[in-house]
Formats: structure tokens, sequence, C-alpha cells
């Protein structure tokens, strides 16, 4: 009686289901006696109701999100579906019911393999720079803005689900909580640059290294202000772009000291940028130094970080200080040690002094 209560089914289903599993009871009962099992021996089939019943659960919940059936369609003619069923098949909710198999292939993953993290290493980055699926992207972007999920910048890249939705779907949920300040963003940049595709340049990549990365609701996070021990252990550690004096000498602290959160993040794509040309084979005289993946050129950073440091958001403010290291020509630091290396000179070439900012 408690497995037919528990499972649903009835007193003949679950006898059969019992056969079928080959699970039979510790004695031989007589007839009209309590029929006792093994714990270990049910437990594979109650995993299995408890799934189909969490299943059915979200069913219900994705109910709320699916439009009526059409009733005319193929699935919907089936006369043996109840309402729900035809709701969730019906050809016109096509794209709504990828992403509920989707979304329902992850949890039972998870439920295989433990957590989010062992799924993560066990699906192997190399599935995701061929996976076009869109619906992957919603559940992408889902565990990055709930920080379940942190990657690393040449993990993001690869995440061909995420990159496909463009900058319309990979701004969504910022401008869907913050809707002034993303206007307010776009006025800012609209101001200072026009040309259309280096704006959904920028959007993308404030999206995708900032805002998912970090798990950002707001750029607003961004204009927190560093202490000055925040400050020496940012400029340590090279991640701060200070003032270049020559030959790849840069001083060790920034020239202002309003250093906020968001020029560090920044910076550090700035690097990524810069590292990721560097890695690529460089052909004279076709030399691409400023060229970060996807074609995204380092200029695009600088964008962004005047687009934050326009006194267009609360309080006629910016989100970000100016910074006089940013706002002239930038060199790749790589750049710098190669060209020093070919011609047998350069600072880059004597051992690093400690607590001298050399890159």
């Amino acid at each position: 009686m408690e497995l037919i209560c528990f499972s649903g089914y009835s007193h003949s289903h679950v006898k059969t289901l019992l056969h079928d599993h080959g699970i039979f009871p510790l004695i031989q009962s007589k007839k009209g006696s309590t029929r006792v099992y093994k714990k270990q021996d049910l437990a594979p089939l109650i995993e299995q109701w408890r799934w189909k019943r969490l299943i059915q659960t979200l069913d219900h919940w994705w109910q709320h999100f699916f439009p009526p059936a059409c009733e005319t369609c193929t699935h919907c003619q089936k006369s043996r579906r109840d309402p729900l069923t035809r709701q969730l098949y019906c050809s016109s909710n096509d794209s709504l019911n990828i992403l509920r198999s989707v979304f329902t292939h992850f949890l039972g993953e998870i439920h295989r393999l433990g957590s989010i993290t062992a799924w993560w290493c066990d699906s192997h980055l190399g599935t995701w720079n061929r996976t076009t699926c869109s619906a992957w992207g919603v559940v992408f972007i889902y565990l990055l803005d709930r920080r379940l999920l942190h990657l690393s910048n040449d993990e993001l890249v690869q995440l061909i689900p995420i990159r496909n939705k463009g900058y319309f779907g990979m701004t969504r949920l910022w401008h869907n909580r913050c809707s002034e300040e993303y206007h307010q963003f776009l006025q800012a940049m609209n101001a200072n640059y026009k040309e259309s595709s280096m704006q959904e340049k920028a959007l993308i990549v404030i999206s995708l290294f900032v805002l998912l990365k970090y798990g950002l609701h707001s750029v607003a996070e961004l204009g927190r202000t560093l202490s000055s021990e925040e400050i020496l252990q940012v400029c340590s550690e090279n991640r701060l772009i200070t003032m270049h004096l020559r030959g790849g000498i840069y001083l060790p602290y920034p020239l202002t000291s309003d250093i906020r959160v968001g020029h560090v993040i920044l910076d550090d794509i700035r690097h990524y940028f810069w590292q990721y040309a560097a890695r690529q084979k460089q052909k004279p005289p076709r030399e691409c130094w400023n060229t970060g993946p996807s074609n995204w050129h380092v200029f695009i950073i600088s964008i962004i970080e005047q687009t934050l440091a326009a006194p267009m958001y609360e309080q006629a403010k910016g989100i970000l200080s100016r910074r006089p290291e940013t706002e002239i020509m930038l060199i790749n630091p790589w750049r710098m040690i190669h060209k020093g290396k070919l011609a047998n000179i350069g600072y880059t070439l004597l051992p690093s002094p400690t607590g001298c900012a050399t890159r």
C-alpha cells in the first residue's frame, strides 16, 4: 500500500513494475498479508518515480509560459492527449518546447552527476563551440547570471549558444532589470560613437565579459571606489593600466587615486584581448596587435570606459571616473616585448626588479 500511495499507480500496475524490474518480496507472503521488500532493491524504482513526479510538477510550471494550444496542428489533433500535453507539444510552441526539453535534460545531468561543476567538467567545452541551439544559450545565461557557473574569458568566447543571441539577447536581462540605466548607457555611447556596428560590439563585450562573467545585475556595481590597499594590490598584480614612460617601463601606480572596480575589470579585458593578439601569428605588414577574439578591437573597451565615465547617469554623474592613462593611444605591452626581443633591445630583456610594474 505504501508503494501504491507513493507512486500514484494502481495495485496491478505497481505489481507489474516490480516484476519487470526483478524486484520480489523477501518472503513470499500468504494471501492477504503485507509484502516486504528490501530498501536497496526499491531505491532505483523509487528514484524514477521521484524524477517523473518532478517533471510533472515542472510541466505545470511551464504551462504558465506556453500560449494556449492552437487545436488545429497534428499534435493537437491527437485525441488521447490531455489539454496540458496538447499545449506543451503544440507546433506553435516548438521553440518553447525545445527550451523545456533542454532544461529537462540539463536537470537530468545535474541529478546524474551531482553538481553543476561536475556537469561542466563532464560536458567538455568542445561541445559548446559547436552547439548552436539557442535554448542552451538561455540556460547558460541563467547559470552565469545566478553565479552558479564561473567561466574564464576563453570559455566565454567559445560559448556559441550565447554568442549567437547577439547583443539584444545578451543584454535582455540588463534592459529588463535596469531599463533607465540601459538607455542612459545607450545615450552616452551614441553621443560620442555613432557607428551602429561598434555600438553593438560594445554591448556584446560588456554583456559577456562584465555582466554575465561576474553575475552583475547593473553596471552601477562597477562604480565602487577601491581603497588604497586594493589599488596597491591590483597594481602589484599588473591588472591596472598605468602610464607608459618609455621602452616598456610603466609607473608602478595610477595618476589618480579615484580608481573604481570597473577600471580593473575593463583593464582585465584589455589585457585578455592583447594576450589573445600576441598568441596569433603576426605577419608584417598586417600585424594585428590590438585585435582580440571575434575581431573585437581593443578600442571597444575604450568606448565602454568613456561611456561609463560620461556624466549621464544618476545625479548627472558618471559611473566611472576618467583616467588619463586610458585616454591616450594604448600600446599592446606584448608587442613591445616582441619588438624588443627582435631588436635585442628593450627594458623587457632585463630582470624585473621587485615592485616595478612591467608587462
